[in-house]
C-alpha cells in the first residue's frame, strides 16, 4: 500500500471515528432542546396566568399615579 493509500485510510478512519461520536451528542441535544422547550412554555403559561391574577391590582396601582 503506497502512502497516500495509507493516509487517505487513516483519514476515512478518523472521518468515522468522528461521525460515530457526533451522533449520539446530536441526539442528547435535540433531547435537551425539547426539555427547554417545554420548560419554556411552562414558564410562559404560568407567567400569564400570574399576569392576569395581578392586572386588576396593577391597573390599580397605576391609576392611582
Amino acid at each position: 500500500m503506497s502512502a497516500r493509500a495509507k493516509r487517505r485510510s487513516a483519514q476515512r478512519q478518523a472521518f468515522l471515528t468522528y461521525i460515530k461520536s457526533v451522533k449520539p451528542l446530536e441526539e442528547t441535544w435535540t433531547g435537551w432542546k425539547r426539555e427547554l422547550l417545554l420548560a419554556a412554555e411552562k414558564a410562559a403559561t404560568s407567567q400569564v396566568k400570574t399576569s392576569s391574577n395581578n392586572s386588576s391590582s396593577e391597573g390599580q396601582a397605576t391609576a392611582g399615579c
